[in-house]
């Protein structure tokens, strides 16, 4: 993965991240002349299939007082729709 401007929004590739282990089996691998393929699934574990959300703000966002207000407004209208 690369970001090319350290803004967090120019990841320009798709991309697994993956621990140490499974690096080192797929260095392993890949050096003995195999083939790697990676498989990504989204398991949804709740047995509701319910969503949570929330709001996550970084420095590297530029937002306004009033967008992230506006935000978690629309998170808690989502939030109590659904309960």
């Amino acid at each position: 993965m690369n970001d090319y401007d350290g803004s967090g929004f120019s990841l320009k590739i798709p991309a697994y991240m993956v621990d140490h282990g499974a690096f080192l089996k797929i260095k392993s691998a890949l050096a003995d002349g195999k083939e790697v393929y990676l498989k990504a699934e989204q398991i949804i574990s709740r047995p509701d299939n319910a969503v949570e959300m929330g709001i996550f703000w970084g420095s590297s966002l530029d937002l306004s007082e009033y967008t992230m207000e506006a935000l978690n407004e629309l998170v808690k209208v989502h939030a109590s729709n659904n309960t």
